[in-house]
């Protein structure tokens, strides 16, 4: 396991509300007077020839109007000093916005922050810089908001770009949020109104210890999201909520001792035109946390070289289009909607490895999927979808216990006609799986050129109403295999279809709670032995041979009538003598 993992992370890598001026306290007075040395160090214009002659604390943000770019310390943020910076890096940020927008730029050091409100075309950028988030700052304090310029316009924005800043939430200074009681308090919050979108840009940006998300996608955004990372930020390390909106990640990575943090999809906020449209690329990125995805109205989701371990995995794909490869993917219990697939109208998983992972919390003899899908649950029938899972592996790690009831992959209840399929195409399931393959109840599945070695290759279900279509092609299995096929259904609805299976006679063992007489069986095993089938199992048109033939002697029999254990087998052909 450890090898599956390493090698993995070896591959991867409208008007401002002060634009009149603003009027300091005079507690921040030396502030506003030392930051005059500060820009002439700097080679920037001083404040002293900003100030007006009738205050001289009230900054003049027009006669800056030219002065590009800007630093915060022209405006009074001053460094490590343990004060609150907040209204000295709205005063920078909207002075840059009144000269038509801009770099704001932080010194290194340490700032103290509550809430600033941004918009299109600015460049906030540090390098070293730590946004420290003041104690108690409320809920609604988001470090850095759209919220109150909202971009409007038909065409899409200037770039909103955060660059090189730290962001520290002062998570423990916050005050009581484990039951969400500050989940809007977030670093980065981004929404604009449409029917154009926000254009932004975060790099090289780092966030620990919030009380709500890192980084907040609403509704009509185009966010690029590059070289980020998350500690310890409670709900989620990026998230989106809002529809009509872009988002493209590379290289992020998040985790944490108190909160693992991860990634999180959720759109419930409408978008122009009343959409919850949402287009995500991910690629490049590590999560302690979870890896949760919902998806709706035709939404799309991209995804590379993802590691999320040791989880949560949940995947809703509700009539969207989902395609992710070369990723691994930790699961643990199904508990509530979490670690599972629902609704995967078009999902492809290629070349991904799946791990169950029970965690600390879960008592041994817990059920485990690897792959949990559900098609449909109680409260919707969808039809036509599809789940395609192409050269996928699963791995049993060495957290599974010997007495856990462990499965690769689990296909829940599926009613006849809804014409949703489950696709497997190539991949290995490897030792240490109770069940390679379970369908619970009925469904259409294709399970080809797979290698199973879990000690049931293939669990197939059905029970009245859930008929099951299931072709199993090419399937090899290893020497963990105690049993090849449990099947768990008997009703002429059913439907077994066997091509390209060759069997040791050792191999070939099979199950069933109900008998096997009234399934319809289409093609054949091949299953080789030494002696003819006397008591043998079989499927009806199983083909027995002889893996040494005898001259003369009959060496190749047929199934007539299957049974689990003594089958009826008939000579259909003998060697011939010469």
């Amino acid at each position: 396991m450890e090898d599956v993992l390493g090698n993995f992370e070896r591959g991867v890598a409208p008007g401002s509300r002060w634009a009149n001026g603003l009027e300091f306290g005079a507690s921040r007075g030396r502030a506003g007077l030392a930051s005059g040395l500060v820009a002439v160090a700097m080679g920037l214009p001083s404040l002293a020839l900003a100030f007006t002659s009738a205050d001289p604390l009230r900054v003049d943000v027009l006669a800056l109007r030219n002065c590009a770019p800007i630093c915060v310390a022209q405006f009074g943020a001053i460094v490590d000093d343990g004060l609150d910076d907040t209204e000295a890096i709205q005063a920078a940020v909207d002075a840059a916005v009144a000269q038509g927008g801009g770099e704001v730029l932080f010194l290194p050091g340490t700032y103290e922050i509550s809430s600033v409100d941004v918009e299109a075309g600015l460049i906030l950028e540090g390098k070293g810089t730590v946004l420290h988030k003041v104690e108690q700052a409320g809920k609604w304090a988001r470090t850095f908001t759209t919220q109150n310029a909202l971009w409007a316009e038909i065409g899409d924005s200037r770039p909103l770009v955060f660059r090189g800043l730290s962001f520290d939430g002062n998570r423990q200074n916050q005050g009581p949020y484990r039951a969400y009681e500050l989940e809007q308090q977030h670093a980065i919050f981004l929404a604009a109104d449409g029917p154009g979108r926000l254009v932004a840009m975060v790099e090289d940006c780092h966030f620990r210890d919030g009380v709500a998300d890192a980084i907040s996608v609403y509704t009509n955004v185009s966010a690029t999201i590059s070289r980020c990372s998350a500690t310890d930020v409670f709900r989620g390390g990026i998230t989106v909520t809002g529809g009509n909106t872009t988002v493209q990640v590379t290289d992020f990575r998040s985790g944490g001792e108190v909160h693992a943090t991860g990634v999180d999809v959720e759109v419930d906020g409408l978008g122009y035109g009343g959409s919850k449209q949402v287009w995500m690329t991910m690629d490049g990125v590590l999560l302690e946390g979870d890896f949760d995805v919902a998806l709706s109205e035709g939404s799309t989701f991209l995804g590379n070289n993802i590691r999320s371990y040791p989880g949560p995995f949940t995947l809703n794909g509700r009539d969207s289009r989902v395609r992710i490869s070369n990723s691994v993917f930790g699961v643990g219990k199904t508990l509530g909607s979490s670690n599972r697939v629902v609704y995967p109208h078009d999902v492809s998983l290629s070349d991904c490895t799946f791990v169950p992972v029970p965690g600390d919390t879960v008592p041994a003899g817990t059920s485990i999927d690897a792959l949990n899908i559900y098609f449909n649950t109680s409260m919707s029938g969808l039809t036509g979808q599809r789940m395609r899972l192409t050269d996928c592996i699963f791995v049993a790690g060495a957290e599974v216990e010997p007495e856990d009831r462990v499965t690769a992959i689990r296909l829940q209840a599926v009613a006849t006609g809804d014409d949703n399929r489950l696709m497997i195409r190539g991949g290995d399931i490897g030792a240490g799986f109770d069940y390679g393959v379970w369908i619970q109840q009925g469904g259409v599945v294709d399970i080809r050129d797979v290698a199973i070695d879990a000690d049931t290759a293939l669990f197939l279900g059905s029970s009245t109403g859930y008929a099951l279509e299931a072709t199993v092609d090419g399937v090899r299995v290893g020497p963990s295999v105690s049993l090849f096929e449990f099947i768990n259904t008997h009703q002429t609805e059913n439907l077994f279809s066997h091509r390209n299976i060759l069997l040791d006679s050792s191999q070939n063992s099979l199950g069933t709670r109900y008998g096997l007489a009234n399934n319809r069986y289409w093609g054949r095993r091949v299953i080789e032995g030494e002696i003819e089938p006397l008591e043998t199992p079989g499927l009806r048109g199983d083909l027995y041979r002889l893996r040494t033939p005898v001259v003369g002697e009959v060496w190749e029999w047929t199934c007539t009538s299957p049974h689990q254990s003594r089958a009826t087998w008939e000579p259909v052909s003998r060697i011939a003598i010469r």
